[in-house]
């Protein structure tokens, strides 16, 4: 491979998308369309929706056609201000995941074992609280039920995991 080649593989390696937080929760596509687009043009603008109760989650991603568009983007949004928040902007770890790609995550998560959703385990939790109380039970009887073990690793709203009597 020749050096200008080289050179060419080396810009081609580098980073084009943009990971870009703190924006607000009613942030549109078009609000960073327009001063991102002043860097260069744009592959692509992509705003994440929390899976379940489709709000935006507070970042997005924006991707460039050429680093060194997204390299100057990156140096000039940073610490902006846009929409009333600062911005805070860096170069994205990956690149955005396709729907299928996320599909396929999802799958491998529901046939997992039961306790591995969060979900899962903090209910785990509350089902060994509630059998605790109700019941005036030990510790060890939870054990020989099988639900403490899912109650150790189950954080709960609060953050922690209930007192267990």
């Amino acid at each position: 491979m020749g050096e200008i080649e080289a050179q060419a593989q080396g810009i081609r390696d580098l980073p084009t998308s943009l990971l870009v937080r703190n924006l607000r929760y009613n942030c549109r596509t078009e609000d960073l369309r327009g001063p991102f687009g002043e860097f260069g043009p744009l592959k692509d603008v992509y705003l994440p929706r929390d899976y379940y109760t489709g709000e935006l989650r507070g970042f997005g991603f924006v991707e460039y056609v050429d680093p060194e568009d997204a390299a100057e983007a990156k140096y000039e949004m940073d610490g902006q201000i846009l929409l009333g928040r600062e911005l805070t902007v860096v170069f994205a770890e990956e690149n955005r995941k396709k729907p299928s790609q996320m599909r396929a995550r999802e799958r491998r998560r529901e046939t997992s074992s039961p306790i591995g959703d969060y979900r899962s385990r903090r209910s785990y939790s509350i089902v060994l609280h509630q059998y605790l109380l109700e019941t005036g039970g030990t510790r060890e009887e939870g054990l020989t039920q099988g639900l403490l073990v899912a109650a150790a690793a189950a954080p709960t709203e609060c953050g922690s995991n209930p007192p267990l009597y």
